[in-house]
Order: structure tokens, then sequence, then C-alpha cells
């Protein structure tokens, strides 16, 4: 009974990470493409302390001109 218990709750733990696990890792690989570098490097996340790689990354301005995986895009406001 509560093994059923434990992986009732795993389960509902679980459900909302692998829903937006997708979702994340495509806002990652359009951001690394926005300051250029490849989107390959996203798997650096799933590296201990290399993420922080990819945090810097997020950090950085986007390039002002058009980069090798398209056109800059408009701006927001």
């Amino acid at each position: 009974m509560f093994q059923l218990f434990m992986l009732l709750v795993w389960a509902v733990l679980m459900a909302p990470w692998l829903a937006t696990l997708v979702p994340v890792i495509a806002d990652t690989v359009h951001r690394l493409h926005d300051c250029d570098p490849s989107g390959w490097l996203c798997r650096l996340a799933f590296i201990p302390f290399d993420s922080l790689v990819i945090f810097m990354f997020t950090l950085l301005p986007g390039t002002p001109e058009e980069g090798s995986y398209g056109p800059v895009p408009p701006a927001l406001g």
C-alpha cells in the first residue's frame, strides 16, 4: 500500500517537470540561436556545473545583425 502511495506521489511530482521539459529545451535552443552559438550547446545543461555556461548565454544580448540562424526578431513594445 505504501509503495503504491509513493508511486502516485512520484507521478504527481514528475508530471509537471516532464510536461515542461520540451518547451524549456526549445526556448533555450532559441535563446542560444539569438546569441549565435549552436543549439547543441544546450546539452551542457544536463552536466552538473556546466549549466552555468547556458545561464551566462541567457544574460548576453542577442546579435544585432542577422545571424547564421535567421533574421533579427522584431523588437517588442
